[in-house]
Order: C-alpha cells, then structure tokens, then sequence
C-alpha cells in the first residue's frame, strides 16, 4: 500500500492551493472550479500530494485552534533562513523561530493564511 495523498479542507482552496503552489513549491496537477473545489497538487519531488478542497456541508476545522506539535505539515529545506524569510514575505504567520533541536536538525513553525500548521526543517542527516 502507498499513501497516495493527505486532504484538507480549507475555507479557501482556489486561493491555498495558489498559495501553495507559490510558496512551498507545489504545482496544480488537477483542479475544479466549482464547489467544492477540489484541487489536487503535487511537491517539486512529484511524490507528494495534497487535496485541497472546501466541502459546504462539513464544518471547517479550527486549524488555529491546533497545537502545531499534534498535527502539521512538515518540508524540508536546504537553506532555512532563505525558506523561513520567503514564508514570512508571504502571508505565513511565526509559530515558533528557527531553533535547533537534540539531533541537531534547525526547525521553525507557521501556519499558513488559513491556520494549517507549517514546519519547516533542515535536517543535519536526510531521513528518507
């Protein structure tokens, strides 16, 4: 079995899938333009896709409300202070700065425009 994708379902996903797209380096591979906007992207690598959706009769959840240590997005980054400055540019709110952690890997957290918690982390050793 292989996961094939994570979905979430965003107040806004004609905008987040851009936003994505522009930011972390998603590309838009499949997408509808009208309810309920599923919008299916992929990671520069390909391998990785997101669903991106709004369902009308499903409540959106409170991702602000979400401790970013239980549930979050993780990209690793070659150049962290590069990538943490770009998503600052862009719209991401500061979680957390740039800190470096036992394994000696440097990690910041933010939340996109929509509140889904967004690690960004430059690993000392590649784990996959």
């Amino acid at each position: 079995m292989k996961l094939e994708h994570l979905a979430l379902n965003l107040k806004d996903p004609v905008s987040a899938a851009k936003w994505y797209c522009e930011n972390l380096g998603f590309s838009i591979i499949k997408e509808m333009d009208s309810s309920p906007f599923h919008h299916f992207i992929v990671d520069s690598t390909g391998s990785v896709m997101l669903e991106i959706f709004r369902l009308p009769d499903k409540k959106v959840p409170n991702y602000k409300a979400t401790d970013p240590a239980i549930m979050h997005l993780g990209f690793t980054v070659p150049n962290i202070n590069k990538a943490f400055e770009k998503l600052q540019n862009s719209g991401a709110e500061v979680v957390d700065e740039i800190s470096v952690i036992a394994t000696g890997d440097k990690v910041a957290m933010f939340r996109d425009p929509w509140g889904f918690p967004i690690q960004i982390i430059q690993r000392k050793k590649k784990m996959v």
